[in-house]
């Protein structure tokens, strides 16, 4: 006999998961019209019991917007990448082909993004009579990353709808559409505003701008709390799909997955398997704790709705940061600051790949000297800098035989130089330069000025450069290790001989090690100067 109200309750015994007579398509079949007439009373009791535990689920305010795919124009310039590909098959008695392209689109400011991708491919098996084709397409909003605090928005959201087609050539084509959304969660909302308008918090904020005013870098409470902020918590997905349309193994495959999830979590997992959600869909919710290291996730399918509660994660996790995406945070925790090494020049202190921090001597000023310079035997690129009357600097970057220069000329407008043209960006603005070098090879580079820095980014090289005319900060591969020279160090991991020379000689203060990179412009007081002694191997 059946309880006469479904309730949420803690699983101990894997009972339901040995049911035969629905066993494989449970969680994604509705109740049979016999079943739920045989149960009109048990059925009224179910639904409403499923309409007080989705309040959890409506609280949270799934905003989609869905919009008729690639129908969005872009506002401004935007970037397109395409890729295509086609796999042949030689010898034997079937030709086997198959061909794809996919097509990415996007945004100057990187936050309206356009999908598209095309897989047809001819028969495999013998059996096969017909070609087979798949079609996928999507566009996506996110939040616009920014480094300032002044800049959050009020509401952080993001949201995605994505749709995929399959099937025979000639045949009606099996769709699935996605539909996703990324938000605060409701503690990070809370929290927020329970700590806005409290005096500490507020001086802190203060305290923070202040300091990104006099070029200072955050301190932890500072970083702490803008990432806390600007990170999106909580996911919501929804998926809509034809029943009769999926093939039988994907539901023994999702529901042997199911299995497999609940045997390891049984300990996290509340179950509720007499419920009557809305048919042909699934709807998921991945709620990450304000502390980045536990998550909660909620599944609802047309029969049944699972919930995990506190699963452990084995690191901090930001689901989505605007500060700087995501998967940035995550591997420079897994790699100790590693993932994307970065030398900082601030007013007249720098900081080198390896993490030092020394003083630049007062003597530099209208002295150019190499920042950084790649001093394997391929020499792939170069960056000097020369330092101004006051704190107002210069760069220039020697790349592929291109030479770029970089000048500060107004209050949030950097001019730049790229083989002789001069490009002035204003405020979210982006251009983008090209040469080609030879046969297959191209030199690339891209300019985009914000509302606080401009940005350069050059590829093949692989290095981005952020100035603003008095701080510069450069991002370089890892693939560099061991290979750097200058002013931003060597680069080896070790912050113990940091003050090595061009030919690997050992300085033991910072005026003697930055006047050895030195570059003669006739302007700069200080000489070059080199020091014999002890030398280091070269890698």
């Amino acid at each position: 006999m059946r309880k006469q109200h479904a309730q949420l309750y803690p699983v101990r015994n894997p009972e339901m998961f040995h049911r035969e007579k629905r066993a494989r398509t449970a969680p994604f079949v509705q109740e049979s019209e016999s079943d739920s007439s045989s149960s009109e009373s048990d059925s009224s009791s179910s639904s409403s019991s499923s309409e007080s535990d989705s309040e959890s689920w409506e609280s949270a305010k799934l905003k989609m917007q869905p919009k008729k795919f690639y129908q969005q124009r872009f506002e401004s310039k935007a970037m397109q990448h395409r890729f295509a590909f086609n796999f042949l098959t030689l010898g034997g008695s079937i030709r086997r082909e198959m061909s794809s392209e996919f097509v990415w689109t996007y945004d100057q400011s990187f936050s309206e993004h356009q999908f598209q991708m095309a897989v047809e491919r001819t028969p495999f098996r013998v059996s096969e009579k017909e070609s087979w084709q798949m079609y996928f397409k999507g566009q996506m909003t996110i939040p616009r990353f920014t480094r300032k605090w002044s800049e959050l928005p009020q509401e952080l959201q993001g949201h995605g709808l994505f749709q995929f087609q399959w099937g025979r050539k000639s045949q009606p084509k099996k769709t699935v559409a996605i539909t996703v959304n990324a938000q605060r969660s409701p503690d990070q909302v809370k929290t927020i505003q329970g700590v806005t308008g409290q005096k500490w918090y507020t001086n802190l904020k203060q305290q923070c701008q202040q300091d990104k005013q006099n070029h200072m870098e955050y301190s932890e409470a500072c970083y702490e709390a803008m990432l806390f902020e600007s990170s999106l918590n909580q996911f919501l997905v929804q998926i809509e799909y034809q029943r009769e349309q999926l093939p039988r193994w994907f539901y023994h495959w999702t529901w042997a997955t199911m299995r497999f999830a609940y045997g390891k979590l049984w300990r996290h997992a509340q179950i509720m398997d007499s419920v009557s959600n809305t048919p042909n869909m699934v709807r998921m919710a991945f709620t990450v704790t304000n502390d980045q290291r536990m998550m909660d996730v909620v599944f609802k399918t047309p029969r049944m709705n699972i919930v995990y509660n506190r699963l452990p994660l084995f690191t901090q996790v930001y689901p989505m940061v605007v500060r700087r995406p995501s998967m940035y945070y995550f591997l420079q925790r897994i790699t100790g600051d590693t993932f994307k090494p970065f030398c900082k020049v601030m007013t007249n202190q720098v900081r080198t790949f390896d993490n030092f921090t020394f003083n630049l001597p007062e003597e530099t000023q209208d002295c150019e000297f190499v920042l950084s310079k790649d001093c394997s035997e391929k020499q792939r690129y170069t960056v000097t800098m020369e330092q101004k009357r006051g704190d107002k600097k210069s760069i220039r970057v020697i790349a592929d035989g291109v030479e770029i220069k970089m000048k500060w000329v107004a209050p949030q407008r950097v001019e730049c130089t790229i083989d002789g043209k001069t490009y002035k960006l204003t405020p979210d603005q982006m251009e983008v330069f090209e040469k080609p070098l030879w046969q297959h090879k191209s030199f690339f580079a891209r300019m985009e000025q914000t509302q606080s820095s401009f940005i350069l980014r050059v590829n093949p090289t692989g290095i981005t450069i952020y100035f603003d005319g008095e701080n510069i900060m450069i991002e370089a591969s890892n693939m560099y290790r061991f290979k750097q020279c200058g002013v931003c160090g060597d680069f080896n991991g070790e912050d113990s001989y940091e003050f090595v020379g061009p030919q690997q000689e050992i300085y033991t203060n910072e005026k003697a090690f930055v006047q050895s990179y030195i570059l003669p412009n006739g302007k700069c007081t200080l000489p070059r100067t080199r020091q014999q002694g002890i030398k280091l191997p070269k890698y």
